[in-house]
């Protein structure tokens, strides 16, 4: 089990996380997901507003704050 920095606003049935960061240098939200271990455990990162905006087939929390 690996522990991520930021708000945990997701975890899918399948094992994937989804966390939302705030970058310190901008202080802008971003989303890091974190695939499960049967699926590689890819992490992928997308800014806040696009990761809203997206329209996706899996589910997609939306977070507040910063």
């Amino acid at each position: 089990m690996t522990t991520e920095p930021g708000r945990e606003i997701y975890v899918s049935s399948n094992g994937d996380h989804w966390h939302l960061l705030c970058d310190p240098a901008t202080g802008h939200g971003f989303i890091r997901h974190r695939g499960n271990a049967a699926s590689g455990g890819h992490v992928a990162e997308i800014g806040l507003s696009a990761y809203l905006a997206a329209d996706l087939a899996a589910p997609n929390p939306a977070p507040s704050g910063c």
